[in-house]
């Protein structure tokens, strides 16, 4: 199985579309309201979601390919600083098909993530994740992520909260 990390090339935006789709089907009941959004973002929206759109240019999407298929991807929120350099980025929407889970997809995009992130000067790489959470938890930790904060009770659905785990990355050398 070969896999290859990329960003995202402008012409694949509709298999970005149905992935996205999927990772917030696949997300469970805390982000049924932000698939009802996606599901309904015509065309266009999506079309604008690739690395080479001007109107995005904080935005980094990387996507891992298996047999020319995106089975995975990543973005990178560079942080928007008013004119003076970005040092903060946010990793986030990692997410990798079920059927391709524990083969190494999921650490080869946060590695490719990282390096991203390095070649723009980025000093700090921070990712939120849901307490619950704990593989993709044990993978940034993997990659030298430690736990700087914790905010409760960020998601809420029905009855019940869920908090997010902040972890962050130095990348300075």
């Amino acid at each position: 199985m070969e896999i290859e990390i990329l960003k995202l090339p402008k012409e694949r935006w509709q298999e970005y579309k149905l992935l996205k789709i999927e990772s917030l089907r696949n997300s469970g009941e805390f982000l049924t309201s932000s698939l009802k959004l996606a599901e309904s973002q015509p065309d266009s929206f999506w079309q604008t979601c690739t690395d080479s759109n001007p109107l995005q240019p904080q935005t980094i999407i990387l996507v891992a390919q298996c047999d020319r298929k995106v089975v995975g991807m990543v973005s990178i929120q560079l942080e928007e600083s008013g004119g003076s350099q970005e040092c903060n980025a946010t990793l986030c929407g990692l997410y990798i098909t079920p059927q391709l889970r524990n083969k190494g997809i999921g650490s080869r995009l946060v590695e490719a993530a990282i390096a991203a992130a390095k070649s723009r000067k980025i000093e700090n790489l921070l990712v939120f994740v849901q307490a619950e959470n704990t593989s993709a938890i044990q993978l940034y930790q993997k990659w030298q992520f430690q736990q700087v904060g914790r905010l409760s009770k960020t998601f809420k659905y029905r009855d019940r909260y869920s908090d997010e785990i902040i972890l962050q990355k130095s990348l300075e050398d």
